[in-house]
């Protein structure tokens, strides 16, 4: 097991089929990781645009591309991850 730290690109609430899918893989990481801590975390920026993100940590099985259901769950929505065993941030891209 690898303790892992994730955050998700923003995601626009104007893009709505890719904010609908980014709430709820939120939703599916906290059951998929029950002893982890995620959060949908809001900015605003300077423009008052409503973007979220999601970010987390949590313990998952030790891979080259990070937990494997980390990666089936957000399909389609960038994020960068690092863990302790390799420290440097790896961006994730579909």
């Amino acid at each position: 097991m690898t303790l892992y730290n994730i955050f998700t690109e923003l995601v626009s609430e104007k893009e709505k089929y890719k904010y609908d899918y980014l709430a709820l893989a939120y939703v599916n990481l906290k059951k998929a990781f029950p002893t982890g801590s995620f959060q949908l975390v809001l900015f605003k920026g300077l423009t008052g645009e409503r973007r979220w993100s999601i970010v987390g940590q949590f313990y998952g099985e030790s891979s080259t591309a990070c937990d494997f259901e980390v990666v089936r769950l957000l399909y389609g929505i960038e994020y960068t991850w690092f863990d302790c065993m390799n420290p440097s941030v790896n961006n994730i891209k579909d």
